[in-house]
């Protein structure tokens, strides 16, 4: 089973999914900017609807979306962030023109990657994508993680 978490900039989505049966539970909260983990902690309360079963005995996965990451470093706000882009091409950024929207932010591509119907095209590169986290940590206040085709596909969103 898969929670699946969306910090939004005015709401905080959670899904709880299972392979075998599809969509179990959906559930919003509102986004909590002066912290970010009562918004998730809301959410998580209101999709836990089976007290003596806890999530955490349940769920294998959970993956926390990167909207409110994304939008901080698209408007300029917030500290250093370093993009890992798993999949796309050097050139996705100039070809989006987004190169002038995250300015002097580091962002590192990996090879991985899935195609448009879920199917992995590439292996995760993941020995690379560790070395650009610690070449990076030092100077950096977060990392944001998006990799092509993750709404098909999210083994590559690690």
């Amino acid at each position: 089973m898969r929670l699946g978490i969306d910090t939004g900039g005015t709401f905080t989505d959670a899904v709880l999914y299972d392979s075998e049966r599809g969509l179990l539970r959906t559930a919003k909260a509102l986004t909590t900017h002066y912290d970010l983990a009562v918004g998730i902690r809301n959410v998580i309360e209101l999709i836990d609807s089976n007290p003596e079963t806890p999530l955490s005995d349940l769920v294998q996965v959970t993956s926390i979306s990167t909207t409110l990451a994304t939008n901080a470093i698209v408007e300029g706000r917030g500290g250093t962030v370093c993009l890992l882009l798993i999949g796309y091409r050097p050139d996705a950024l100039d070809r989006a023109d987004l190169r002038k929207a995250i300015r002097t932010d580091p962002v590192e591509f990996i090879e991985g990657g899935h195609t448009a119907t879920g199917d992995e095209y590439q292996t995760l590169d993941l020995e690379s994508a560790k070395a650009a986290i610690l070449r990076h940590a030092p100077s950096v206040t977060a990392f944001t993680v998006a990799a092509l085709f993750s709404v098909r596909n999210t083994e590559h969103e690690v």
